[in-house]
């Protein structure tokens, strides 16, 4: 796949990725920006059966630990640990071959260079190909051209959440509360928890 990462994701990116497994979570996305002073580094995970607010919680903390140790940022910024939605990327290869069946939006480069984006039935990966139908057509497309992906989900098919679900599996992006802030000179303010 086609996907610029900023440096400090890259850095991180093995490490993170290799952490989460190891407590049974995968790694979707990391992303890093922001103005100086207001940094993010989010990192959306995702497990087996979805993930709950905890999960977030639970691996913000760990993450927060190994990303002090190895420390690739320089200045203040915040964690952000959180789900990848019910409209999650795509962004490995095997992506395209583990939610075969599923509805998807592709943004890609095609061989005469211009950006287009489709959408339909993801069928699978042929020949390093991802091959989608829409409006009755297969359509392949080359994953080193792709630039973005990501699910569709069928609020029509699927009917309205359940109230109860909707926090947890649902719900856009549950988050953890923030990790704590870095702040220059390699000193950290101490986390404030809840009911603090």
């Amino acid at each position: 796949m086609k996907i610029r990462k900023h440096p400090v994701v890259a850095g991180l990116e093995g490490e993170i990725g290799s952490t989460l497994q190891d407590f049974g979570y995968e790694l979707v996305l990391m992303k890093f920006g922001g103005p100086p002073g207001n940094r993010t580094l989010s990192i959306f995970i995702d497990k087996p059966g979805g993930l709950t607010a905890d999960d977030c919680k639970y691996m913000s903390d760990r993450l927060s630990i190994v990303i002090d140790a190895l420390d690739p940022i320089e200045g203040s910024y915040r964690l952000v640990v959180s789900s990848p939605g019910v409209d999650r990327p795509l962004t490995r290869d095997e992506d395209f071959e583990k939610f075969a069946g599923e509805t998807v939006s592709v943004r890609f480069e095609d061989e005469a260079g211009k950006r287009r984006r489709i959408r339909g039935t993801l069928q699978g990966v042929r020949e390093g190909k991802a091959v989608i139908l829409a409006d009755g057509e297969e359509e392949a497309v080359a994953l080193d051209q792709v630039e973005e992906g990501n699910l569709i989900y069928d609020w029509a098919g699927h009917g309205e959440p359940e109230a109860e679900a909707t926090e947890e599996a649902a719900a856009p992006a549950p988050t953890a509360a923030p990790g704590p802030k870095r702040q220059s000179g390699g000193k950290r303010p101490k986390p404030k928890r809840s009911g603090d």
